[in-house]
């Protein structure tokens, strides 16, 4: 969002981590389903680093990404959700952090990564904001730096959850998706159009990365 984002817009983004506000609703509990299945399938395959991403925007990603966070948090899990969305973050609303160094600042080598992660109220779980580089940020990406922040990220974190742009939007998702260990899908029912899903599909796969699966939101 923009430097300028008001509270309004910070509270809004704030009802969608319904894992934390609302942990008896239906919907929590789907999460928690979904936890469960990545969790199974990171132990198998030694997995540490999750991509989630969408054929394009406004399809629930950061909604998806925030609130299995929170629900591996309170399993136990040491959890980062990192926000590589740097042409449009949102996660830091989601927590209602104010948007301050991160992801990009590590890049430009302009912070250490440890000044560049934040706790959050939910103790097992921190949050890395996309960063204050500018609107150039998403150029950062394309390097060997961000190979080397996240597999620091892995070897501190239980899993690492990272919220990326849409595939369809920006190149930088390729980097991204290379350096993760599996990649999610966001579809969102009555939106996402099938070509949008299948192209989103194969260019993950021209880029290497490992497809875990789709999860498909209903609003």
């Amino acid at each position: 969002m923009a430097l300028n984002e008001t509270a309004s817009a910070r509270a809004s983004f704030r009802k969608g981590l319904v894992s934390y506000l609302q942990p008896a609703a239906k919907v929590s509990e789907q999460y928690r389903s979904i936890r469960a299945n990545i969790r199974l399938l990171f132990e198998n395959q030694k997995m540490k680093s999750l991509l989630v991403t969408s054929p394009a925007g406004g399809e629930g990603k950061t909604t998806t990404v925030t609130n299995l966070a929170v629900s591996m948090a309170y399993k136990g899990s040491r959890v980062l959700v990192v926000d590589a969305n740097v042409r449009k973050p949102s996660v830091t609303a989601m927590f209602q952090l104010e948007r301050t160094a991160g992801l990009t600042d590590v890049l430009a080598g302009r912070k250490d990564l440890k000044d560049a992660v934040y706790p959050t109220e939910i103790g097992e779980l921190d949050v890395m904001p996309a960063g204050t580089y500018g609107s150039e940020a998403h150029n950062l990406m394309d390097n060997g730096a961000l190979a080397v922040i996240m597999q620091a990220l892995n070897s501190h974190y239980d899993i690492v959850l990272v919220d990326a742009p849409a595939v369809l939007g920006a190149f930088e998702v390729k980097a991204l998706a290379n350096c993760c260990d599996a990649v999610l899908l966001v579809l969102e029912h009555g939106r996402t159009k099938e070509e949008a899903a299948l192209n989103a599909k194969l260019t993950l796969e021209f880029a290497g990365a490992t497809l875990l699966g789709a999860v498909l939101n209903e609003k």
